[in-house]
């Protein structure tokens, strides 16, 4: 998860977390694109208006990683021509930020991953990496 709000990556965080996916946070595309190559994640959700490596630098640094993740854009960013930049540069979905923080995201999030449904008991049974570390 790569947002540069603390506030929106705590929430998006815990909801994600309940549903069973292995979360990690950077604030700004250096930092995730430098995590994305320790962790190697399978899939990354990313703000477009980051700090230091905005989001479309961050997609477009993508093209030189040998075995990118999928790439889902989280952002309050709802214009047309951002969407469209976003998928030419390989975006795989675009979410708006209202819409990443309503509880059933996460359930929107397995299905575009194309992961069954998560049950409250079954919480931990897939496990997926996101880009970035928690930063203190």
């Amino acid at each position: 998860l790569i947002n540069r709000e603390p506030s929106v990556c705590d929430e998006l965080a815990a909801h994600l977390d309940a549903a069973g996916f292995d979360v990690r946070v950077a604030g700004d595309g250096s930092t995730g694109l430098a995590a994305l190559h320790e962790h190697a994640p399978c899939w990354v959700l990313l703000d477009l208006d980051l700090p230091v490596l905005d989001g479309f630098e961050f997609l477009l640094s993508l093209r030189n990683v040998p075995f990118p993740p999928r790439v889902f854009v989280v952002s309050d960013r709802e214009d047309a021509d951002s969407r469209e930049r976003a998928r030419r540069l390989g975006a795989q979905q675009f979410f708006t930020q209202a819409q990443a923080l309503h509880p059933s995201f996460a359930g929107a999030l397995r299905e575009a991953l194309g992961l069954p449904p998560c049950d409250a008991a079954d919480s931990g049974a897939a496990t997926v990496a996101a880009a970035g570390e928690r930063e203190s």
